[in-house]
């Protein structure tokens, strides 16, 4: 990973934003079903079987308005007939920042870059808003940290090299009758920020069975998702520390200032590696439960009729705490402060599928219906209490207050869609073809 901008990125494609609230994410479709971007990025790449990517007319034809960024169809691998087959996955990988591509200065080279553009000018040039005897007395101050040899390489401060692994069992089999999957996974990838990771676990059961002109198919999966942020905040608060300034005082602790003003109009200077040593967190965590029924009859040789039901129940929360020590209360009111939020989301997916396709002499003929309808009902709070003297009273229930004025805030919201498609296709000697389609759908 080389570069500021894609480590940032990096942490930005997989954010609660980039997956569930991105305005421009296709609709995904996981074996006639829509779900989430979340589910597709947590979904196991080995029980994949095929992708399309329907984009423009193709998609809105058959999906309607929602799919005006696109639809990727995504199906599965199918149970084997005739043995038992299990099959087990590990996946290890390494993650490991580049720097390379940064040329900083180190100590000497950055005060001197500072003396050149005006430090010590007597008409202040630089607008610091200083008198000359401040700015003098900053100089001396940095040129003796530089002379006892400090040149601190901030950018290596909050990184590692993070090592993933990842783990699938899938256990499958049955007869012409009835089949089935089991399928199983861990995996835990480590951020290249230090303590940053995303854990996940899921299983799934999938049952088959046939009957003569029947087709029943149940896929129940439940998984979790923990994810934590990196206590030592964003990499960019790294790229703006001076190199002459030391993070650690002279007993090997690290300092909570690498600055503080002894002189009107100095500015003092927060360490950022002060807070990754305090008891903060910053946590979430998502429950999913899924079910997928469907149910096909082949009525007659061409022509099938299929409804499927989908149910899916999440569960998120979320918990953000800072104790009293943090560097963000230095000059506040309120000292600490823990926000907890929840979010809860439930959604049925119902269509049914009418198909019929005949050939005779020259002609070829199909005809598709399609009918669905989806309803989604989300339920979700924020809170932010205040005052946690102690890093170790990191319970909500401990905050002594709200901040002047706040409240709780949330939100209650219930989408319903429904719609109808459409579409004939006649071909004739294979060297004409006529194609008519109609889709028609409202939302709320």
């Amino acid at each position: 990973i080389s570069g500021i901008s894609e480590l940032e990125v990096l942490q930005s494609e997989t954010s609660e934003y980039a997956l569930t609230a991105n305005p421009n994410l296709p609709v995904f479709i996981l074996d006639g079903y829509e779900v989430s971007a979340e589910k597709i990025y947590d979904m196991d790449p080995n029980l994949i079987e095929n992708i399309t990517i329907l984009k423009d007319a193709a998609a809105t034809a058959i999906y309607g308005s929602r799919a005006a960024n696109g639809v990727i169809v995504i199906e599965s691998v199918a149970p084997t007939v005739g043995k038992l087959n299990v099959t087990y996955n590990l996946t290890g990988s390494i993650t490991q920042p580049d720097l390379t591509s940064y040329g900083l200065m180190d100590a000497r080279e950055k005060l001197e870059a500072e003396v050149a553009a005006g430090l010590l000018d007597a008409d202040d040039p630089l607008g610091l808003g200083t008198t000359y005897a401040s700015r003098l007395a900053d100089w001396r101050m940095k040129n003796n940290y530089i002379t006892r040899g400090v040149d601190t390489y901030w950018l290596s401060k909050p990184l590692r090299t993070g090592v993933n692994h990842n783990h699938s069992l899938s256990i499958n089999g049955g007869m012409e009758a009835i089949r089935f999957a089991l399928n199983l996974r861990y995996g835990m990838d480590n951020g290249v920020m230090k303590k940053s990771l995303r854990e996940r676990f899921s299983v799934g059961l999938k049952l088959d069975y046939r009957m003569k002109a029947w087709q029943v198919t149940n896929d129940v999966s439940f998984g979790r998702t923990v994810s934590e942020n990196s206590p030592y905040g964003s990499f960019t608060t790294y790229t703006y520390q001076n190199p002459y300034f030391y993070p650690y005082d002279e007993n090997g602790n690290v300092k909570q200032y690498l600055y503080q003003p002894t002189l009107d109009g100095d500015v003092t200077v927060p360490n950022p590696l002060y807070n990754a040593a305090k008891n903060t967190r910053s946590e979430s965590s998502y429950s999913e439960f899924n079910n997928n029924f469907s149910i096909e009859w082949n009525i007659m040789e061409g022509m099938t009729l299929r409804g499927k039901l989908s149910l899916n129940s999440k569960k998120e929360s979320s918990d953000d705490f800072k104790p009293a020590t943090h560097t963000d209360f230095t000059t506040t009111k309120y000292k600490g402060s823990y926000e907890k939020g929840e979010r809860k989301t439930f959604t049925y997916d119902a269509n049914v599928v009418f198909n019929y396709a005949r050939s005779f002499e020259k002609h070829s003929i199909n005809v598709a219906a399609v009918w669905n309808v989806r309803e989604s009902s989300v339920d979700s709070y924020s809170v932010l209490a205040v005052n946690y003297p102690n890093e170790q009273m990191d319970h909500f229930g401990m905050g002594t207050a709200f901040k002047e004025g706040g409240k709780p805030s949330g939100d209650y919201e219930v989408s319903r869609l429904m719609g109808f498609a459409g579409n004939v296709n006649y071909g004739w000697d294979n060297r004409y073809l006529l194609d008519l389609s109609i889709r028609t759908d409202g939302s709320s």
